[in-house]
């Protein structure tokens, strides 16, 4: 797949399991108090200036819900 104009395409990178100060430990689907996400940046739109392939960002997850 290949972005097109001012888009890029994007894959979640899938963190591990966190623990807590007190000590529990948390999959990703129950830390919803976090709510940027990262992900690695597989194409980039002739558009976009600033991220090249292989970037790492940081995007908010509640924009993929949609």
């Amino acid at each position: 797949m290949k972005a097109i104009g001012n888009y890029i395409i994007i894959s979640e990178i899938k963190e591990e399991i966190q623990k807590t100060e007190g000590g529990l430990l948390l999959a990703e689907n129950h830390r919803e108090d976090i709510r940027y996400r990262t992900a690695d940046v597989e194409s980039v739109g002739v558009r976009v200036e600033g991220i090249v392939e292989g970037d790492k960002i940081y995007y908010d997850h509640c924009w993929s819900q949609h």
